[in-house]
C-alpha cells in the first residue's frame, strides 16, 4: 500500500491470488485465507481508485495528446465516443457527436 501511495500510478491492474490446481504456490502451507485476500483487494482497489482520481483531476483543463484506436473502448459505439491512449497510457474518452465537436479541440474527459 506504501508503493502504491508513493508511486501514484494513474491506473493499475489489480487482481486477487488464489490457489491454481497443479502450480507449486498450490502446495505452499500457509495460505493466506480468502477473507484476508478480499479485504486486502477491496483497500488497495480504493487506495488506486482514490489516486486515480486524485491525478485525473491535475489534467481537468489541460490539452492531452491522444493515439486514437479504432475498438480500444468497449462501448463507444453505444455511446457515440472514441478512446484511446494519452502518453502516460492512460485511457482517454471523448464525445464525438456533432454538438461536441463544434465546442472545439477535444480536451480531457476524466470518466472512472
Amino acid at each position: 500500500m506504501r508503493v502504491v501511495e508513493k508511486a501514484r500510478f494513474v491506473s493499475a491492474y489489480t487482481f486477487q491470488y488464489s490457489v491454481r490446481p497443479g502450480t507449486p504456490a498450490a502446495t505452499l502451507p500457509d495460505q493466506v485465507p480468502k477473507q484476508v485476500v478480499q479485504e486486502r483487494y477491496e483497500r488497495l482497489t480504493e487506495l488506486q481508485e482514490r489516486i486515480s482520481g486524485e491525478e485525473n483531476a491535475k489534467l481537468i483543463g489541460t490539452a492531452v495528446e491522444v493515439l486514437v484506436a479504432s475498438g480500444e473502448g468497449r462501448r463507444d459505439g453505444a455511446n457515440q465516443r472514441m478512446s484511446g491512449r494519452a502518453e502516460d497510457y492512460r485511457l482517454v474518452h471523448f464525445d464525438v457527436r456533432p454538438a461536441a465537436r463544434s465546442r472545439g479541440p477535444v480536451m480531457w474527459s476524466v470518466s472512472k
